[in-house]
C-alpha cells in the first residue's frame, strides 16, 4: 500500500466515550480560564489557542494511534466553537486540509452543543454525539458539514486533532 493510498482508502473509524468526564471538565475549565481567542468569520468559530494540558495531547495522540496503521505524532489540535457570537454564520464547506507537510489524520471529537451538526467524510454522514469522535484522513479525505441554521444562542464545540507520521 503506497503513503497515499493509506490515508485516502482510509476507512472512517467512529469512536466513543473519547474522555472521561474529568477530562471533559478539565477542558472546559482550562477554556474558560484562557483569553487566548481567535475568531475565525470565514467559518463562524472563535477557538481557544492556548493547547491543551500534556495528559488530554497524549491521549488523543493515543486514541489515532491506536486506529492507524503508522507511528504517529502530533501536529496540532484546537477546540473551535462555532456560534453566531463569531460575527458570522457557522459553516464548514468541503475541504482538504492543506498546509501541512505531509499527509494527516484527523480526529474530530464531538463536545457540547445545543443542536445536532452531520459531519461527512466523502459521501458518508456521521451524526455523532457528545464524547464521541471520527477518525479520518483530513489530508485525503474530504470533509464538511451541511449548512444548518445556528439561532443566537446555538453552539457546537468540537476539538479538531491532527496527527502526522512520525518519522523517527
Amino acid at each position: 500500500m503506497t503513503n497515499s493510498s493509506l490515508f485516502s482508502d482510509f476507512e472512517p473509524i467512529v469512536i466513543s466515550n473519547v474522555f472521561s468526564e474529568e477530562e471533559i471538565k478539565e477542558i472546559y475549565d482550562s477554556r474558560s480560564k484562557s483569553e487566548n481567542l481567535l475568531v475565525d468569520e470565514s467559518c463562524g468559530y472563535i477557538t481557544n489557542t492556548k493547547p491543551f494540558s500534556e495528559n488530554i495531547r497524549k491521549k488523543i495522540v493515543q486514541i489515532v494511534q491506536d486506529n492507524v496503521p503508522i507511528k504517529v505524532k502530533e501536529w496540532g489540535n484546537h477546540m473551535p466553537r462555532y456560534t453566531l457570537e463569531s460575527n458570522s454564520k457557522p459553516r464548514l464547506h468541503p475541504h482538504y486540509d492543506v498546509g501541512l507537510d505531509q499527509a494527516s489524520f484527523t480526529l474530530s471529537i464531538q463536545l457540547d452543543h445545543t443542536l445536532p451538526w452531520t459531519v461527512y467524510v466523502g459521501h458518508q454522514g456521521y451524526d455523532i454525539q457528545r464524547n464521541t469522535a471520527v477518525l479520518f484522513s483530513g489530508s485525503h479525505q474530504i470533509h464538511w458539514r451541511p449548512d444548518i441554521e445556528f439561532g443566537p444562542n446555538d453552539y457546537y464545540d468540537i476539538i479538531v486533532a491532527q496527527v502526522v507520521r512520525r518519522l523517527s
